[in-house]
């Protein structure tokens, strides 16, 4: 496996290696993190835009890697973080406290990623140093939210009416209904549901009139 080299200036890196399957691991100045690898190779002549490569023999495998900086990042303080896929704050260099979540009264919280996490603009790292001054760091799936039960109960729950034998429905006095089925409104009643429900379907409407 080729060794680490350091370049700089726009000046090129190159080694001597045998036919096979390559990663690239590569890391840019203070304050840019990678953000693209394209490679290309003479034989046979071919291109991509990936961080790994193949290169047979006779052949030259070039990559052209970009750089950017890391972008907006933010932290937290003494609080419990949640992201369902991956939790990302690219914390830079020169911060007064580089965590991602800080102390509050001598206790951070807790991160808790989905799918995946990472902390660190370079990419060398996921940054899992980078955390809290404990570095307590989770995964778990978090369970998919119902709004429509959550909207549902912050309305008082009501009696659900059936809907489904009804073509049409003129405003009724002010409260909250729960029609189950396809329902068309009035025009006139100055209210409307959503338009293309089927009737006999599970439709769930929950409507607020207020006079």
């Amino acid at each position: 496996m080729p060794g680490p080299q350091s370049v700089a200036g726009g000046s090129w890196a190159s080694w001597s290696t045998s036919p096979g399957t390559y990663t690239i691991q590569y890391t840019g100045a203070p304050g840019y993190a990678p953000r693209l690898a394209c490679w290309q190779t003479t034989n046979p002549a071919q291109s991509d835009s990936a961080p790994a490569a193949t290169v047979g023999s006779s052949d030259t495998l070039t990559w052209k890697n970009g750089y950017a900086p890391p972008g907006s990042w933010f932290q937290a303080k003494g609080a419990d973080v949640y992201a369902s896929a991956t939790l990302r704050s690219f914390i830079p260099e020169g911060v007064k406290l580089r965590a991602f979540i800080l102390d509050d009264a001598g206790s951070p919280g807790v991160a808790t990623y989905g799918t995946d996490y990472t902390f660190d603009p370079t990419g060398v790292t996921k940054g899992q140093t980078w955390v809290s001054s404990i570095n307590w760091l989770v995964q778990d799936a978090n369970a998919a939210t119902d709004f429509y039960q959550l909207l549902y109960q912050k309305f008082g729950s009501p009696t659900a009416e059936s809907a489904l034998s009804k073509t049409s429905l003129t405003k009724p006095a002010s409260g909250t209904y729960d029609l189950k089925g396809g329902v068309a409104t009035d025009t006139s009643s100055l209210w409307a549901l959503h338009s293309g429900k089927t009737a006999g379907a599970r439709i769930y409407e929950l409507i607020y009139i207020l006079d």
